[in-house]
């Protein structure tokens, strides 16, 4: 699930033909799905695209947690690695990224069940100096 989002987010971001977002939305919900689609919307507004695939990894995968009101979550912290990569305007084939900006982070992603299917409702980032 959680390398799928990194791999539909990959494909967005580097082919703005693609106009039905409709992949992301399925596996997101909530927070993240905000989050997700806004910067694909913002970057696009910008005319830029995503020069290659950011590298993830998952690092770690929590046990099974029950939340508010007997939601089933699960913790997924995936490191993200976009060393060599850049969102760059088609027009001019300037970076739209701040020159200082962290290349590699920590995401905790909480995945949550509902209706029987797992989503990605909350992303939070935390720099790190590389992935293990």
């Amino acid at each position: 699930m959680v390398l799928h989002l990194y791999q539909l987010q990959n494909r967005f971001s580097m082919d703005d033909s693609l106009k039905d977002l409709t992949p992301l939305t399925d596996i997101t919900t909530g927070a993240a799905q905000q989050q997700v689609v806004a910067a694909l919307d913002d970057y696009r507004a910008l005319g830029a695209t995503q020069t290659a695939p950011v590298a993830v990894s998952v690092e770690k995968v929590g046990s099974l947690a029950i939340g508010a009101p007997g939601t089933r979550m699960i913790e997924v912290v995936a490191c993200v690695d976009a060393t060599g990569v850049d969102m760059v305007n088609k027009k001019t084939g300037k970076s739209v990224l701040a020159g200082e900006r962290n290349q590699v982070n920590l995401f905790t992603l909480e995945v949550v069940n509902e209706d029987n299917s797992w989503l990605v409702s909350d992303i939070a980032a935390k720099p790190t100096k590389a992935c293990s």
